[in-house]
């Protein structure tokens, strides 16, 4: 089982809102992994769900330490990279 972790800021505007956070769990469903997040040092906690994502309240320029675990971390974190870097979808 691979693992890894990386780093994010959160770019957008807007931070983690329902369609970002619903564009994150369709982008983390695609993959045989799973997920935990702690934001601005806070614990870390499972990133499964849209509420997950949205109860952290990650405004923009928040530090998201992601951990992926599982098969295909590698390959989700290819993912993730491309998401932040596209401003999570926003266009803001």
């Amino acid at each position: 089982m691979e693992a890894v972790q990386k780093e994010y800021i959160v770019p957008n505007a807007l931070g983690i809102h329902a369609r970002v956070a619903a564009r994150l769990i369709s982008t983390l469903s695609e993959f045989d992994a799973k997920v935990f997040v702690s934001k601005d040092g806070d614990d870390a906690v499972h990133a499964g769900s849209i509420l997950d994502w949205i109860a952290m309240g990650a405004e923009k320029g928040a530090k998201l330490l992601i951990t992926i675990e599982g098969n295909d971390a590698a390959a989700l974190e290819t993912s993730l990279d491309t998401l932040f870097a596209t401003n999570m979808g926003d266009e803001d």
